[in-house]
């Protein structure tokens, strides 16, 4: 053999070598972003269920204070028709003490 095919043959191998040395580099690369890549997803789905947890709290808590409104309304409510009764009662009283009095004279 010539010393240009044994150079030739040289220059191969190591173009071979270059070549399998880089094609394991990319896939390891390749196999790293994909496993990136997956974690990102799963972080994703993470906060995209916290997110849910946190609107229907919100939901849940504007709910809330919405029935305590409504209790408060109601409470209110009461204590007006407590204090009508109240007066009802009185004046109904003095109608008929006036009434009695009205009878017995």
């Amino acid at each position: 053999m010539s010393s240009v095919w044994v150079w030739r043959r040289r220059m191969a191998l190591a173009l071979l070598v270059f070549g399998l040395v880089s094609g394991i580099a990319c896939t390891d690369a390749i196999l790293s972003a994909v496993k990136e890549e997956a974690v990102v997803v799963q972080l994703a789905q993470q906060l995209a269920a916290h997110e849910a947890v946190v609107v229907e709290t919100t939901r849940a808590q504007t709910k809330a204070q919405e029935a305590v409104a409504a209790v408060s309304v109601v409470q209110t409510a009461s204590a007006q028709l407590g204090l009508a009764q109240a007066n009802a009662s009185s004046s109904l009283g003095k109608l008929q003490r006036a009434a009695d009095a009205l009878h017995n004279d």
